[in-house]
């Protein structure tokens, strides 16, 4: 077959996996790579020991049967959300049933139901450059709504009609912006637009997953077009009230230093009362320790980058 992406890389991820995937293979199921190890994959990005996300038409009860006595350990708590994760030695794999989720209007929840087809799985996933799957073993590249073409052509799109993927789940609206910048792709109108229309629904999803998709946007290259997005959107109003409307000198800033704690630290420094940048900290769930360090230097506040640290953080 006509590879999409480096073979060599890819044979070392199908090597690595093989002992499962030919397990579920034996056992008369289909099992898919998924996520970003997909995505990077495609985009040619290669990391030393990427997440390994595999999704099957094997219920949760079936991926346990055919997973007993093949790994080092397995954890369940995941199940009803279709979800099994095991360890084969330093390895941890996630291997869920393909699945369909969404988020009913007030609710942090999703509805989740499962489904025997691949395409269906892929329908509710956010982005179409996420939405796509390399079969095992014989790697096929499975892309029903074009993901490998939209990277090419540095388009940002969602497999459904956008109103319906990001109402999905409405975190999507911020993942969108790390895509942005991370990929350097540029989103199509109707997704700003219905992000502009939808992003009150941004107060469903905790506090915890809005500061750690944060974090994530935070750590790409460059993360200004992204907090670009979010500015014209006014999606960032939406979590960071007090930059509702952020000027262009406060986002350069975000290129302008690296790392993670100096660039949280750039991210508050437009809010000049000191009370109000502790307030907001605390409102997105960052630790205790971190709130206490914002300080006053020349009348703005600012983190102390030793200091700043997440509460989720080991």
């Amino acid at each position: 077959m006509d590879q999409p992406f480096d073979s060599a890389a890819f044979g070392r991820v199908v090597d690595e996996v093989r002992p499962l995937s030919n397990a579920f293979v034996d056992a008369g199921f289909r099992v898919y790579l998924v996520g970003g190890i997909v995505r990077d994959l495609i985009a040619g990005r290669q990391r030393g020991a990427p997440d390994i996300d595999l999704t099957t038409d094997a219920t949760p009860d079936e991926i346990e049967r055919v997973l007993a006595g093949r790994t080092d350990a397995l954890w369940k708590q995941g199940a009803r959300f279709g979800t099994i994760g095991c360890r084969v030695g330093e390895r941890v794999f996630e291997i869920t049933t393909h699945r369909s989720e969404a988020y009913l209007s007030e609710s942090r929840k999703p509805i989740v139901t499962f489904s025997r087809r691949v395409e269906d799985d892929l329908s509710r996933r956010d982005f179409t450059v996420n939405a796509m799957a390399i079969s095992l073993p014989d790697g096929e590249l499975i892309d029903p709504f074009h993901g490998r073409r939209d990277f090419a052509a540095r388009i940002l799109r969602t497999p459904l009609a956008p109103a319906v993927s990001l109402s999905d789940d409405p975190l999507r609206m911020l993942r969108a912006a790390r895509f942005v910048a991370g990929y350097a792709l540029v989103p199509e109108t109707e997704i700003e637009t219905a992000i502009g229309e939808l992003r009150d629904r941004l107060g469903i999803v905790s506090r915890e997953r809005i500061r750690d998709e944060l974090d994530k946007l935070l750590v790409v290259g460059d993360p200004t077009p992204g907090f670009v997005l979010l500015r014209r959107t006014k999606l960032l109003g939406e979590f960071i009230p007090e930059l509702a409307v952020v000027d262009d000198a406060a986002l350069a800033l975000l290129r302008d230093v690296d790392g993670l704690d100096q660039r949280r630290a750039a991210v508050f420094l437009p809010i000049t009362d000191r009370a109000a940048a502790i307030a907001r900290v605390r409102a997105l769930k960052y630790s205790a320790k971190l709130s206490k360090s914002v300080t006053i230097h020349g009348g703005k506040d600012v983190f102390s980058s030793s200091d700043a640290c997440r509460s989720t953080e080991p």
